[in-house]
């Protein structure tokens, strides 16, 4: 009552909440160099603290031979700063699969998969570019252990330019499946770890990881394991320390657990805090949904998982998470309630409410659209990218890379009081209290009198 006639807790816990909405800003626009019968996919994008992007995907440059990584570059107003440039050195055969991080200077890395080039089936490579484009040295070998296949790379980075490489490797944890592995690198490529095993169960699968970064050097790798909860796929996630030490024992994110829950994809805030996306085999009823999960950055959950999708016809599956600062969160999705798969997206704020409604990405008609990913900056810019397939009589497919770009509202968190408001506060308890007191003194007078 004290508080409330100084008004301390209108200050205090009053919301500043914006209901926010993602506008697109133009319409899609073509990425790739063309439109062409030979394959694209696979695109990623990341952005920088200006709101300047990099695209990268993989591509047919010789149908029979040769298949390399392209990536192009973006100004945050949607300005080409680049034609589509070839990422890797080594183009035999065949490299895909692309990963690419961002730091906020806008320096990038981008780490994919290449064929026979580490001397034996599948390796993981990397390299580096400066924030206009210039290559950092050539592309750098990521695995030690060679034997089979290393593949399905993901990377992030630290504020120091630290980054750290996640990816499966088959039969290297003695099990004849695939094992999640993961390697440290400090800024100039110089390796600050071994290869780490991540997951502890080795029964069948753990493959398909993602990982997310703070600022600090801490992260969070999350990926699928098969049987591990009795029932198909689920999602399970280790956290780390800067140096690579284990915080902890995995654990299992996904409540539900009938069927496969797999595909999973992590965001992290400024915080520390992340959120986990993945795809559930009929949850809503319909065949596959999104889902997600909130944590704090001791891994300890906000709250219960949560359905992503509204419209639940068809197939809604491979997600794609990007987060702020703040910790609001965009989540996007192939989607197959119409004839052609589409693109849809829905934005939440920092508390994990709704920010509006789910939209659709694009609306081509005839194209099938997939594999969607979404960068976003702390000033309502971003980005979602996506395949494009248009299917011709006589089973021929003609492919494209896509993007379009979003200008959204924010939602604020709760204010925090400021020091001068502080001050105030502080200031109004003790009146409030000398007040008190003396009204009681002066009432205890009375009853003496």
């Amino acid at each position: 009552m004290l508080l409330s006639t100084l008004g301390v807790v209108s200050i205090v816990t009053s919301p500043n909440r914006l209901i926010a909405q993602c506008d697109p800003v133009d319409d899609a626009f073509l990425i790739s160099s063309e439109v062409s019968f030979d394959f694209k996919g696979d695109p990623r994008v990341a952005m920088d603290a200006d709101g300047n992007y990099v695209v990268v995907w993989e591509e047919y440059t010789d149908y029979y031979n040769r298949e390399d990584i392209y990536g192009r570059r973006y100004a945050a107003d949607g300005t080409p700063l680049s034609p589509p440039f070839i990422i890797n050195v080594h183009t035999t055969s065949y490299q895909g699969d692309p990963a690419i991080a961002m730091q906020a200077n806008g320096d990038f890395i981008v780490v994919w998969v290449s064929e026979a080039q580490d001397g034996h089936f599948r390796g993981v490579f990397g390299r580096r570019f400066l924030a206009d484009g210039t290559p950092v040295g050539m592309e750098f070998q990521v695995n030690t252990h060679t034997t089979d296949d290393q593949e399905d790379p993901a990377v992030a980075f630290d504020e120091n330019g630290n980054f750290v490489v996640v990816w499966e490797s088959y039969d290297q944890d003695d099990d004849q499946y695939f094992g999640v592995f993961a390697r440290l690198f400090d800024a100039s490529e110089m390796p600050l770890t071994g290869e780490i095993h991540v997951n502890q169960y080795t029964t069948d699968n753990q493959g398909d990881p993602r990982v997310a970064m703070h600022s600090d050097g801490t992260f969070v790798v999350v990926w699928e394991s098969f049987e591990q909860d009795g029932s198909g796929n689920a999602i399970y996630v280790r956290r780390f320390d800067n140096s690579g030490m284990p915080l902890g024992d995995e654990f299992q994110i996904n409540q539900y657990t009938t069927g496969s829950q797999s595909d999973p994809d992590i965001a992290m805030d400024c915080m520390g805090n992340f959120v986990i996306v993945w795809e559930s085999a009929g949850q809503d009823m319909s065949d596959r949904a999104v889902v997600a999960r909130r944590y704090q950055a001791n891994g300890s959950p906000l709250d219960n998982e949560f359905i992503v999708n509204t419209g639940t016809t068809g197939n809604q599956d491979d997600p794609s998470i990007t987060m702020d600062c703040m910790g609001n969160f965009v989540i996007t999705w192939e989607d197959a309630r119409f004839v052609y798969d589409a693109i849809f997206a829905q934005c939440f704020d920092a508390q994990g409410e709704r920010m509006g409604g789910e939209f659709q990405v694009a609306y081509e008609n005839n194209p099938s659209l997939y594999d969607p990913s979404a960068a976003m900056d702390n000033n309502g810019n971003l980005v979602i990218v996506y395949e494009s397939e248009t299917y011709f009589p006589v089973y021929q497919y003609e492919y494209g890379i896509y993007g379009q770009r979003y200008t959204c509202l924010k939602s604020a968190p709760d204010p925090i009081p400021a020091v001068g408001q502080w001050g105030i506060i502080i200031m109004g308890l003790l009146f409030s209290i000398l007040a008190w007191l003396g009204i009681k003194n002066k009432n205890l007078q009375t009853e003496k009198v």
